[in-house]
């Protein structure tokens, strides 16, 4: 491998590894290279504005990072994704992990030996995922033990810490398994009922057979225009995912974006009191906030006051839009209300770390994939009760009507 930049043949080294990586921000003469004055993770968010979503083991890609940003700290992707559950030991002031960690191994629960690296304030502890989701956790096992499992990350080695000191391998052992003792204090819960992710999206919501796609796409992209009062930029993407994920087999584009343009030719219905009730009534019109998910999402948790307000407006934006935003930054910074665009600038890349950008009709987008599943899912749930409420509607109708007798002919 060769190359002169330390921070790159480490980053190199972990791909080859099998472990997904992203270039993070590092520290700068005590601040942090996201020139935010009060940023409260210095040296270890996300450079990129996919975030996590960007974590690759392409080499290509890899290089170009630490080619645009040579002292990016590296981050490397937790979770089934990469194969690695971490255990985070933190000895920094009261935390003291290293004595929860011995209090643990006196119980009888053990840690065996496997690769580790020195952090700035403690240990991380690396070891083979073991199939099944494992839920990030901070101090659930104890003072100072913080785990990282599904869509979490650890700065790596030889990352620069706040604090001056570097991360450095400090055991380059064989991973071991994740200890039955820790997976089962902190394996993930089945999500709540009702919240699907793309992938159960794709497993739950049924097919949409040849013959009845049109049909299908065509009452989703009216209901979207009727009942939201969307344009037909805002519909197609959500009729093009509904496409890809449901339709067997898919639409062409094309067609997609004509089934967009009749629907379109019809008035939105978004003014007046008959709408607004109709808007109250529609169950897409509401969001669903999880709070629990909400002050344990570790992301979340980094983010300033402002940069928080920025995120759950656009998040409330996105859902109005099916899982989407424009990837214009000007337009963004004005949905997100912030008062400086360099500032917003600056910071958008940790605020919409949750999208990545994709391409519809031409136009660049920024795609929430798990919104826009459960968007679909909701809305189909929708219609369905909306269909089998008219059919109730109209068999009462016609139950009431009354019968005439026939005539007798003498």
């Amino acid at each position: 491998m060769s190359t002169t930049n330390p921070m790159l043949a480490a980053a190199l080294s972990y791909a080859e590894r099998g472990w997904p990586v992203l270039p993070l921000h590092s520290p700068t003469g005590g601040a942090c290279s996201c020139r935010k004055p009060t940023c409260s993770s210095v040296g270890k968010h996300p450079r990129t504005h996919r975030g996590l979503k960007a974590a690759t083991t392409d080499a290509r890609k890899i290089r170009q990072w630490w080619t645009q940003w040579p002292q990016a700290n590296i981050g490397i992707l937790t979770g089934a994704g990469s194969g690695l559950v971490v255990l985070d030991v933190d000895d920094k002031g009261e935390k003291q992990g290293s004595h929860s960690l011995a209090l643990r191994a006196a119980d009888g629960h053990e840690v065996p030996t496997t690769f580790a690296v020195r952090t700035g304030n403690g240990r991380h502890l690396y070891f083979k995922h073991p199939g099944i989701p494992v839920a990030n956790s901070v101090q659930k096992l104890g003072a100072g033990l913080d785990v990282r499992g599904e869509d979490g990350y650890v700065v790596a080695a030889p990352s620069a810490h706040a604090n001056g000191q570097t991360y450095e391998v400090e055991s380059c052992q064989e991973l071991a398994d994740a200890p039955s003792w820790i997976v089962a204090a902190i394996a993930k819960k089945e999500k709540v009922k009702g919240v699907m992710n793309e992938e159960e999206f794709r497993n739950n919501v049924p097919v949409v057979a040849e013959g009845e796609r049109n049909d299908t796409l065509y009452k989703l992209a009216c209901s979207l225009r009727g009942q939201h009062g969307m344009e037909r930029g805002q519909i197609e993407p959500i009729l093009l995912h509904y496409n890809d994920e449901k339709c067997d087999p898919p639409l062409d584009a094309d067609e997609i974006f004509r089934i967009a343009e009749t629907a379109c030719k019809f008035p939105a219905e978004l003014k007046g009191k008959k709408s607004a009730k109709r808007q109250e009534e529609n169950p897409l019109y509401w969001f669903k906030f999880n709070l629990r998910d909400f002050f344990s999402d570790e992301r979340l948790n980094i983010m300033t006051d402002y940069q928080t307000g920025w995120h759950t407006r656009l998040i409330a934006f996105a859902w109005q839009r099916g899982g989407f935003l424009p990837a214009d930054r000007k337009t963004l910074y004005k949905l997100a209300r912030a008062k400086s665009l360099k500032a917003f600038n600056a910071d958008c890349d940790i605020v919409l770390a949750d999208f990545e950008e994709v391409t519809v009709n031409d136009q660049p987008m920024l795609k929430n994939r798990e919104m826009a599943a459960r968007y679909s899912h909701t809305l189909q749930d929708w219609m369905k009760k909306k269909e089998a409420g008219e059919a109730s509607r109209a068999a009462r109708i016609n139950a009431a009507r009354p019968t005439v007798a026939p005539t007798m002919v003498h």
